[in-house]
């Protein structure tokens, strides 16, 4: 039904009986009259703000109410460094852990069996929080690329901060944005956010529905997560002349990372995301690839689920790190690939998005997200760092909700650890003793050694 679509006034009249055809209403007598809504896009701007943020520390986050804007401004992507992880989790400044893919020689493979290996798998501690740390480190390690442009030379003009307005890991910006579309008990996240010399970190964390899904997770279930690791042992090489290795053991400690430079609108962002491996393309260049696997699309249920989900969540993690291929490997109930199928990541949203999402609300509302953080999240004038903020959506309510933390929860919530802000304060010629009890070192009482920022 169209807004406004209601029976005629004539069919009732306001205590609920009929009314003959020819009556005469009262024109001063407003209570017959249906209520007529005004579409979204002509309602004032206060109206809009009533509607996307209903309480004041809410936002709401239902679709509907991020359709009647074009697509925001974003600006393309622009790699500006990368990182390896090793086998220990130990950050490596090169490109050792990037790994190649042929497709022709791919598909030219028997069918891949993803069960295979899973007892000698090497998985990475989940119980270890990583925070933002190897992503802190390359800024360290990278501080000359987070200069503003100072096209007079003026040495005069003293620099306080990285110039960048959020910096984070790629999947969370991913859960954010496909929150008005995705299954809310599925998407629900948690994040922190800290300001620091004008810079808003943001760091995610386990929200409850997470920590019981992993405590009850199946046998199964741990046995399925383990097969898009061996996917890519099976269709990856070390070398551009090499072949895969599937008898390898599995190592999800082994990672390559790609550090992008972007903007929404007015935000400024910097962010990290790991990328699966790359291929020539025919003119000799090369180009990152994402690689996935996904149930056989054996019936129109699967299909619909694969579009509606798996293929938005795709769409969003290339798109953001500027991947323009992504490879499926279609298996069946039993683990086993026999077919793959490249999809053009830039003809997703038309393709598979129509009639399930439109990439115009997850961006609209993720810049409503990042203004809203940047109205809440703000420090004393005279100190350079604000008290850490928890933003957190809510699956029950359809919104998303912000607390200030307390004086109880800084061990809980202050991310940062103590040799960043040591490197930041000590380049900037700064003072920050006044930082030590934001770090995370002096919450936690940690006395792990700083990483190598030579």
């Amino acid at each position: 039904m169209n807004y406004g679509d209601y029976p005629h006034p004539t069919h009732q009249n306001k205590f609920g009986g009929k009314v003959p055809p020819n009556r005469h209403w009262n024109r001063q007598d407003k209570s017959h009259q249906p209520y007529q809504r005004k579409s979204f896009e002509h309602k004032t701007k206060y109206e809009k703000d009533q509607l996307k943020h209903p309480t004041a520390n809410t936002l709401e986050t239902n679709c509907s109410l991020y359709t009647s804007s074009a697509f925001p401004y974003f600006r393309h992507p622009r790699e500006i460094g990368s990182f390896s992880m090793d086998e220990n989790r130990e950050y490596l400044n090169n490109r050792s852990q990037l790994r190649y893919y042929n497709e022709a020689q791919a598909k030219s493979g028997t069918c891949y069996d993803l069960k295979e290996g899973y007892d000698t798998f090497i998985s990475k501690d989940e119980n270890y929080k990583e925070y933002l740390d190897s992503l802190l480190q390359f800024i360290t390690l990278n501080v000359e690329k987070f200069k503003a442009v100072n096209p007079l030379n003026d040495k005069s003009q003293k620099e306080t901060d990285i110039c960048t307005d959020f910096v984070c890991w790629r999947g969370l910006l991913t859960k954010i944005l496909g929150t008005p579309y995705l299954d809310r008990q599925q998407n629900s996240w948690k994040l922190a956010v800290i300001k620091y010399r004008n810079s808003y970190y943001m760091c995610e964390y386990d929200t409850e529905e997470r920590k019981r899904e992993a405590e009850n997770m199946t046998e199964k279930h741990k046995a399925m997560s383990y097969w898009g690791w061996k996917f890519e042992n099976c269709v990856l090489s070390d070398t551009e002349d090499g072949v895969p290795n599937a008898e390898e053991p599995v190592n999800n400690n082994l990672s390559f990372v790609s550090v992008v430079r972007s903007r929404l609108e007015n935000h400024s962002l910097v962010y990290g995301g790991e990328v699966d491996g790359y291929e020539k393309k025919p003119d000799g260049s090369c180009q990152y690839i994402e690689l996935k696997t996904n149930l056989a699309l054996k019936n129109i249920h699967v299909e619909k689920g694969f579009k509606r989900v798996k293929q938005l969540k795709n769409w969003l993690q290339s798109f953001l790190l500027n991947i323009p291929k992504i490879v499926v490997g279609f298996r069946d109930d039993n683990g086993i690939v026999d077919n793959l199928e490249s999809f053009e990541t830039s003809k997703i949203p038309t393709i598979h998005g129509k009639n399930f999402w439109d990439a115009c609300v997850c961006f609209n509302y993720l810049k409503e997200f990042l203004d809203w953080v940047k109205s809440i999240v703000t420090h004393d004038a005279d100190e350079i760092i604000s008290m850490p903020y928890v933003f957190e959506f809510v699956p029950h309510t359809g919104r998303t909700h912000y607390r200030k933390c307390s004086e109880e929860e800084m061990s809980q919530y202050c991310f940062i650890p103590k040799w960043y802000f040591e490197f930041v304060e000590n380049h900037f010629k700064s003072d920050g003793t006044n930082l030590l009890k934001y770090s995370r070192n002096y919450q936690e009482n940690d006395q792990k050694d700083a990483p190598n920022l030579e």
